[in-house]
């Protein structure tokens, strides 16, 4: 997704082609100028879990500080009166604050191993050598999927 202005409209030919009014739940982990189109396009009683910010965090080798300031100061803002009024919920997610309950993720992931349809899309893999390479890539911001390093 490279175009960010396109992207609300991107969401309607997708939820038209396939039939649906809007969704019940969305997982966001890159904020930014995707999290107020999809909101907006959240059914009654739905849900949008936020468990990444990729939007916010530096890229390349040298970090833009004033790039970065200007992202943070138009972050989305959300008004929690009208989130009563629409009957829909915003969820912050950060799983390393479970690191000392782990012993509860092999129950967890059994609740959600019968929704895993398929495997996910690997984008790029490098051979563990490339290691520097492969985190370069990830901080270029242009990754998708997962990137893999090849023991």
């Amino acid at each position: 997704m490279r175009d960010r202005r396109a992207f609300g409209a991107q969401l309607d030919e997708a939820l038209r082609a396939n039939g649906i009014d809007g969704f019940h739940l969305v997982l966001d982990a890159v904020a930014g100028p995707f999290f107020e189109p999809a909101y907006r396009r959240l059914l009654p009683a739905g849900r949008m879990v936020i468990y990444g910010a990729a939007d916010l965090m530096p890229s390349g080798t040298r970090t833009n500080w004033l790039k970065l300031a200007v992202r943070y100061l138009r972050r989305p803002r959300i008004d929690p009166i009208q989130m009563v009024s629409a009957n829909t919920s915003v969820m912050g997610f950060n799983l390393i604050w479970l690191w000392q309950q782990a012993d509860r993720l092999p129950q967890a992931y059994a609740g959600l191993a019968p929704c895993i349809t398929r495997p996910p899309h690997i984008g790029r893999r490098f051979p563990f050598a490339e290691a520097p390479a492969a985190m370069r890539y990830l901080q270029s911001g242009g990754s998708i999927g997962k990137v893999v390093l090849e023991v």
